[in-house]
């Protein structure tokens, strides 16, 4: 699965909200911001609003000509000023996370009975885990990563809160960057759960 290619349609021609996105802002305007997904689903969405709570790359985007809001998942509150949205994503954003159900009990203002919250994170049982693991390593994750998430948590949390699966797709990210990344994407074609990443859409439960 190409996954840029797979948000480009998620997102076309859609009001979206993307939490999170702001990444390493002041390093791609130093190439006109061409590398960064958000400026390029800005150009395909119908509208578009950035949240975050980087207050620093709020200042300098916006002057920049972006829109984006302070937006702590877990509890801010501007459904009153943005509206719905038919998208949200928040892309390797949750196991960055304080409380997952504060989250997603939150972004439920932001919701309506066509929206579709879309959320990608690592895989836990991705094949370098599974050879870190076998060689006696630590397991490769970052170190303001506080959960580790699979199919079955994400069915607990939608059950706890109100919304239904829709989707879910294992995928690995930049699949031609490298010969490491090109390996895991042909062995997780073959096998899904090889994959590093996996995405999954959460829509309200009617």
């Amino acid at each position: 699965m190409d996954f840029e290619k797979y948000i480009d349609e998620k997102v076309s021609n859609k009001k979206v909200l993307e939490i999170g996105g702001i990444g390493d802002y002041e390093n791609y305007s130093k190439t006109d911001f061409k590398e960064w997904r958000h400026i390029r689903i800005k150009t395909i969405a119908k509208e578009l609003i950035g949240g975050d709570i980087e207050k620093g790359g709020i200042e300098f985007l916006n002057a920049r000509g972006f829109d984006f809001r302070y937006f702590d998942i877990e509890n801010t509150n501007i459904s009153s000023d943005t509206g719905k949205f038919e998208r949200i994503l928040l892309l390797d954003v949750i196991e960055h996370l304080n409380n997952i159900g504060n989250a997603l009990e939150n972004i439920k203002n932001y919701m309506d009975d066509k929206s579709e919250f879309i959320i990608s994170t690592p895989n836990p049982m991705a094949l370098n885990n599974i050879v870190r693991t076998l060689l006696g390593k630590k397991i490769n994750t970052l170190e303001d990563h506080t959960v580790w998430m699979d199919e079955i948590n994400f069915q607990q949390f939608a059950k706890r809160y109100g919304y239904e699966i829709s989707e879910i797709n294992y995928f690995t990210f930049n699949p031609n960057s490298s010969s490491k990344q090109m390996l895991m994407n042909v062995l997780g074609n073959f096998n899904k759960y090889f994959h590093q990443n996996f995405v999954v859409v959460f829509k309200l439960k009617k």
